[in-house]
């Protein structure tokens, strides 16, 4: 039950942010680095601990299973193996397997992300499944 919740509720925030796109709202301001246009909660993950030099931005990609998670579009392109984050179905995302390392809350795929370093914690890795 508690994984059919949080499924919907990835949906939902997914279908929200695709329709709602990039923009400068004032009165919501993105951090500075979030240039990629990531929801804010997920930016603070995604752009700081996986979009780094040697991972997964557009100039390493290649060396990085060819993901590329600089920006919300190229998060979306996935990589040679197919979609990595599927809108409404976090149970075939494959970004929340990698970036999960409690079993409790779902499939763990190793190696676990952010590679070689310190995994993330429960509260890291509940933006990445909610957006």
């Amino acid at each position: 039950m508690k994984n059919n919740v949080i499924i919907g509720v990835i949906g939902l925030a997914l279908v929200v942010n695709i329709y709602s796109g990039c923009k400068n709202d004032p009165e919501d301001p993105q951090p500075a680095f979030n240039d990629g246009c990531y929801p804010p909660a997920v930016a603070e993950i995604i752009v700081k601990k996986c979009a780094t030099s040697g991972c997964h931005n557009t100039i390493s990609k290649d060396a990085a299973s060819g993901l590329d998670l600089s920006t919300w579009e190229n998060m979306f392109l996935g990589n040679g193996n197919g979609a990595t984050v599927v809108p409404y179905r976090s149970d075939q995302s494959t970004l929340c397997y990698f970036t999960n390392s409690d079993s409790a809350l779902g499939i763990v795929q190793l190696p676990n992300m952010p590679y070689n370093e310190t995994p993330l914690s429960q509260v890291e890795s509940l933006p990445l499944k909610i957006g």
